[in-house]
């Protein structure tokens, strides 16, 4: 489904002159920038404050743990509401990290789509669809010939406000985590 939405992307959507000076000017995309989890103390915060009877500290303890032992990607997927459908800026992007994924910088490394989501719905349901959209993920990066590992945290770490129709658009994401 994802290569389908891709394809028709890549049709409907040629670069703006200004996108391609960017991009040439190494600006945009960030494909292949590490973020270090030190960098990373606001959202580790963020998501302490957000755990409540639903997600609890366990979830975040776990999700702590899991990101102080990888490197985050600077790449990141953003899906519409209430599905497994990426936004048009993540759909081209899948081609960036599926050629950047396949450069020898990654040869002995495990490659992790980490999937999240906004806190509509229960925590159970939201790790559901989080892992289910890391899935279809996994899914288009394996039909692109790169081999990746799927999680999912659900509404554990969110990066916007879920009180926002914005902030809840963030927090429905899939991130890029390498483990050496």
């Amino acid at each position: 489904m994802l290569l389908g939405q891709l394809k028709t992307y890549k049709i409907m959507h040629k670069p703006s002159p200004l996108r391609t000076f960017f991009a040439q000017a190494g600006l945009i995309p960030l494909v292949g920038q590490h973020i270090d989890s030190g960098y990373q103390g606001k959202r580790f915060s963020d998501a302490i404050i957000a755990a409540n009877s639903d997600v609890g500290l366990k979830a975040v303890q776990q999700f702590t743990t899991f990101a102080n032992s990888a490197t985050r990607l600077a790449s990141t997927f953003y899906f519409k509401p209430n599905g497994r459908d990426l936004d048009d800026r993540s759909a081209k992007l899948l081609l960036s990290l599926a050629s950047h994924l396949k450069s020898d910088t990654y040869i002995n490394s495990k490659t992790l789509a980490v999937g999240f989501s906004d806190s509509q719905g229960g925590a159970n349901a939201n790790q559901a669809v989080s892992l289910s959209r890391a899935r279809a993920i996994q899914s288009a990066l394996g039909q692109l010939d790169v081999s990746v590992d799927a999680f999912g945290f659900g509404e554990v770490a969110p990066i916007g406000c879920n009180n926002t129709d914005y902030g809840r658009s963030k927090n429905r994401r899939v991130e890029f985590w390498i483990k050496n």
